[in-house]
């Protein structure tokens, strides 16, 4: 038997969100299992914390993040949680926790918009896409981050 919760929002960005988002459900304890164009499928916990967790967390779920691009220059992004529980009881409030990571990433991408220090990145490499690391005054590149988001989940 499985829980399946899905949700979906529109934000106001279209650059960089494949990287956010898999920074996001890493940062969160998930493990990317595959990715596509526009597609990401992720993986957390097993099948026997049923059996001893009461924490939904612990269980077995895959998460699908879609991520389409919109002609008004926005992102349609959805997430499909789908938990396997068994014969758990499952509560409002562990409906709540997986509501809450995926309005979490929605958050993570309005503020990215918002963000001044984003925006200067963008505009920086957009002048100088040949600049390396050193010239960049010591920002890390998004392979960098990406790889040390890893590095931490192992």
């Amino acid at each position: 038997m499985a829980l399946k919760h899905h949700v979906a929002f529109k934000v106001p960005i279209q650059d960089d969100v494949d990287r956010m988002i898999v920074e996001h459900f890493c940062g969160l304890g998930y493990r990317l299992v595959d990715e596509g164009e526009g597609e990401w499928h992720f993986h957390r916990g097993n099948k026997w914390s049923v059996v001893w967790r009461f924490d939904i967390r612990a269980y077995d779920t895959h998460v699908l993040v879609r991520a389409n691009l919109q002609p008004d220059d926005a992102t349609w992004v959805s997430c499909d949680f789908e938990v396997w529980t068994f014969m758990t009881l499952v509560f409002q409030g562990d409906i709540a926790t997986l509501d809450a990571e995926a309005r979490e990433l929605e958050s993570v991408l309005r503020h990215a918009v918002r963000s001044p220090r984003r925006t200067e990145e963008v505009a920086d490499e957009a002048a100088n896409p040949d600049a390396g690391i050193e010239d960049r005054q010591g920002q890390r590149t998004s392979s960098t981050e990406f790889r040390r988001i890893e590095d931490r989940i192992q």
